[in-house]
């Protein structure tokens, strides 16, 4: 049944000595409908509103009053040229990963800055990010190389790094790219740092859209498949699950080919000009990662290039011949800081890529009062370390003795680290204004890489805690363990003794507590996780990491044949986490019975 159209009726605002109209009510459902009533029949009009198919005021009823918002309906293109436009980055975010992997292998270098610039954006148009790497300065090779690895499980992922290169690789072949006519400006920031500026070029861009669909739908593919088919839940990439190649080759048939001047992608991109900094390290030029974005930080914040500080020198760079001696090196430049030293002097004593990012922006934006502040609160001695594997230009230097200080505001903590063969001891002694105190010890053992063994105790005024446990991977990947403990107090003590099960996205907890016993079961799903990280889960948990390699500092050999310690690249503040993981994982299925232990471990925290 088809509805006749009906004029609109729009209420005025009655006269005087009128009384102002009921507006029409709607049907109450389920009630009964009064004889004659049609829902759809035009309504009663109000005084002084002209009659229907009357002429309407011009602009219409509402001339002069905002229109009402209406909602924006997203193009089936549209959607599909955004999702294809993600994926796409996706597949730069990749292309430039692989590239940094290798990135120590690069030769490279130019005469001037702006040969560096020109050669890198040509190598961008190109899509070659191996050619890309060999211009990114070498200082900056060996630490973005380590950080890439480090992300990645080389054996794991074969098979699917070859899905996403090969998917790649035909989005390279189904494009043409020509960028020509560049115009670059350069100017000087500090002695050996320039900031080149790409004043005009022209793009040029066409592509198959047959097979560039089709090679966006493979690497889509293969980027769900590497992400163990979470890609489509992550926020803001789950339109990709809904694309299909038909509909994204239409979308980019009205996209190709295009014609721009750089300057225009500019302003598209929000930028006020397209620059890369680029630096001299033995006598060729390269482009800085660290640097650019720094100088983009630096010029979005506003500050002046006229603050910016001259890198360290050859001359103000100490000597270490060893990655042992440079990582004492840099605790000491550290406790340095807190009497009143340098930050350039602490800058002289890192990596050079580092070291020159420091030197150049950190004065202007630390104040030395503030640095000495910082500084002070934690202090570092007694350092011993063992090179534990040198590959190249890089060494790995396990902790074998270190002695950290917090120096809080009414509150003195003190923790020792040592590593003795397989064993690692954390022990510390904490104190607050009003002299109570906690005095903890974890040992850590490491018989093989399929177990960790643990022993806690930790001693307050009126209680003592002790846990032992034992964490175990088999061959199956399933995570075991077993845990006894004992809690202390004042007028009340507990036994507790149990084992503990991690398997597809669960743990069991077993236990036995004063001779009554229970159980209990947490999965993943219960904290909102769904089965993908289970599965990443699995995938880690072939094998426990090396303690020792965990806390543990990376050394880098400069080109002068110095080495220095690097912060960037160092496991320190992430074996710190991980070290706290693996503690709280335990001593939470140790203690899930013991409300006296939980109640010890949990003030203990709360005071440190």
């Amino acid at each position: 049944m088809s509805v006749p159209p009906v004029d609109p009726q729009y209420p005025q605002p009655p006269t005087d000595g009128q009384p102002v109209p009921l507006a029409p009510q709607p049907p109450v459902y389920g009630a009964p409908t009064p004889a004659g009533y049609d829902p759809y029949a035009p309504q009663g009009q109000y005084a002084g509103q002209p009659p229907a198919g009357a002429y309407a005021p011009p602009g219409g009823p509402y001339a002069g009053q905002p229109p009402l918002p209406q909602p924006v309906k997203k193009s089936k293109k549209r959607v599909a040229l955004i999702a294809g436009g993600t994926a796409v980055a996706l597949a730069l975010a990749g292309g430039g990963f692989f590239a940094v992997r290798a990135l120590t292998g690069a030769a490279g270098g130019a005469g001037s800055p702006e040969e560096a610039a020109q050669e890198l954006f040509e190598s961008i148009a190109a899509l070659d990010f191996e050619a890309l790497a060999s211009h990114v300065a070498p200082s900056e090779r060996t630490l973005v190389s380590r950080l890439a690895n480090a992300w990645s499980n080389a054996d794991a992922e074969e098979e699917i790094d070859q899905d996403i290169k090969d998917a790649w690789n035909a989005i390279k072949e189904s494009l043409t790219i020509e960028l020509t006519d560049m115009e670059f400006s350069e100017e000087e920031l500090v002695e050996g740092v320039n900031r080149t500026v790409l004043e005009h070029a022209s793009l040029d861009l066409d592509a198959d859209t047959a097979a560039l669909a089709g090679a966006i739908m493979d690497l889509i593919d293969a980027w769900d498949e590497a992400s163990g088919g979470a890609l489509f839940e992550v926020e803001g990439l789950d339109d990709l699950a809904y694309l299909d190649e038909d509909t994204l080759e239409d979308a980019l048939d009205d996209v190709f080919p295009v014609s721009k001047d750089v300057e225009d992608l500019v302003d598209d991109m929000g930028l006020d000009e397209l620059f890369v900094v680029t630096v001299e390290e033995d006598g060729k030029w390269y482009t800085s990662v660290s640097m650019t974005v720094a100088q983009y930080a630096w010029e979005e914040a506003g500050f002046s290039d006229s603050d910016l500080s001259d890198p360290i020198t050859a001359d103000e760079r100490p000597e270490f011949d060893s990655p042992e001696a440079s990582t004492a090196g840099l605790f000491e430049a550290w406790n340095d800081l807190a009497s009143g030293g340098d930050i350039r002097e602490f800058a002289a004593v890192l990596p050079e890529a580092e070291s020159r990012l420091l030197a150049v922006y950190g004065p202007a934006l630390v104040s030395e009062d503030d640095l000495e502040y910082v500084a002070s609160l934690i202090e570092f001695s007694d350092f011993e370390g063992t090179a534990l594997k040198t590959d190249g230009d890089l060494a790995t230097v396990a902790i074998d003795n270190l002695v950290a200080t917090l120096a809080a505001p009414d509150t003195d903590l003190s923790v020792t680290w040592t590593r003795d063969g397989d064993t690692i001891s954390l022990a510390g002694e904490y104190e607050d204004y009003w002299g109570d105190y906690t005095d903890f010890e974890l040992n850590w053992a490491y018989p093989d890489s399929r177990t960790y063994d643990f022993t806690v105790t930790i001693e307050q005024p009126y209680s003592t805690v002790d846990a032992q446990a034992q964490l175990s991977i088999p061959a199956d990947g399933e995570l075991s363990g077993e845990f006894t403990g004992s809690y202390e107090g004042y007028d009340y003590t507990e036994e507790v003794s149990g084992s503990f099960t991690y398997a597809d996205g669960c743990a069991y907890v077993e236990f036995e507590s004063d001779g009554a016993g229970g159980d209990q079961e947490v999965c993943l799903s219960d904290l909102g996780l769904d089965d993908s990280y289970n599965d990443l889960l699995a995938e880690y948990l072939t094998e426990l990491p090396d303690p020792a390699e965990i806390l543990s500092m990376t050394a880098i050999k400069g080109a002068d044949g110095n080495w220095n310690t690097s912060l960037v690249a160092s496991n320190l503040t992430g074996g710190v986490l991980y070290i706290g993981a693996v503690a709280g994982v335990t001593m939470l299925s140790t203690g899930m019975s013991m409300g006296g232990m939980m109640y010890s471990l949990e003030s203990t925290f709360d005071s440190i």
